[in-house]
């Protein structure tokens, strides 16, 4: 996972900044969607200028960490800082936004969230529980505390799906066996062309995501447990070779 460090780089508000917290209070993710198809910086513009959270102008764009349509992961603030994503709930939580246009309550945007950007969410999500201890029950969307249409329906079910325990990512595995069966298995269906090593690569991931695409699974390019089970049907029907009549 590769984070694009842009806390330095965004235009700030000339006249206000954010308040900070100590990091030890932060005890959930909150994700959100931008309902435009902007890049980080044209959401940064929009949230500096008189915009529907403050008339004055915010201090920098309104979330933590943003991830473009393909994939990218920007750091917009410090994590110390306060931003102001969900009222009520910013002092101790962690604002994402994914950047797109999705449908959600009363809201039609027409997008869904790429692959790219599913892959990227997992994987930071993943690495900020890790880092400040949060508890994969404690990532929201931005609906459990407003009702309305973000983080949108695809990223709400998303969510669920998280908490619910199947989905499990093998960037951390330490077992290489399990690893190994997974490589061997892309490999048997045609997916995976790369070396039977243990280790898990961009190459292995890419597999993974083609896989789950082909056949109709949640694309995210983690392994859990539906794409554990589709794949193990997938290798029996490859194996399978009737007998000749008769034998």
């Amino acid at each position: 996972m590769h984070i694009v460090d842009q806390v330095l780089s965004l235009d700030r508000h000339p006249h206000r900044s954010w308040t900070n917290r100590p990091l030890s209070v932060i005890d959930k993710i909150i994700l959100h969607q931008s309902m435009t198809a902007s890049d980080t910086k044209a959401l940064n513009q929009y949230h500096i200028s008189s915009n529907h959270i403050c008339l004055q102008g915010c201090p920098r764009i309104c979330y933590h960490f943003a991830i473009e349509s393909d994939g990218k992961i920007v750091q917009c603030n410090d994590v110390s800082d306060i931003v102001w994503h969900t009222k009520g709930e910013n002092t101790t939580s962690i604002g994402i936004v994914v950047l797109g246009n999705f449908n959600g309550l009363n809201y039609r945007g027409g997008q869904q969230p790429s692959s790219q950007q599913l892959m990227a969410l997992g994987e930071l999500i993943q690495y900020l529980c890790k880092e400040y201890r949060i508890s994969l029950q404690k990532v929201f969307g931005h609906h459990d505390f407003r009702e309305g249409p973000c983080p949108g329906y695809y990223l709400q079910e998303w969510i669920t799906f998280l908490k619910s325990g199947q989905i499990t990512d093998l960037v951390n595995n330490e077992d290489p066996k399990l690893m190994i069966t997974l490589q061997k298995a892309l490999s048997s269906l045609g997916y995976y062309h790369g070396r039977i090593d243990g280790l898990w690569s961009p190459e292995c991931r890419k597999a993974v995501l083609q896989f789950q695409v082909d056949n109709q699974l949640l694309p995210d390019g983690l392994m859990g447990e539906v794409s554990w089970k589709k794949m193990k049907n997938c290798l029996a029907v490859a194996s399978f070779k009737p007998q000749a009549k008769g034998a």
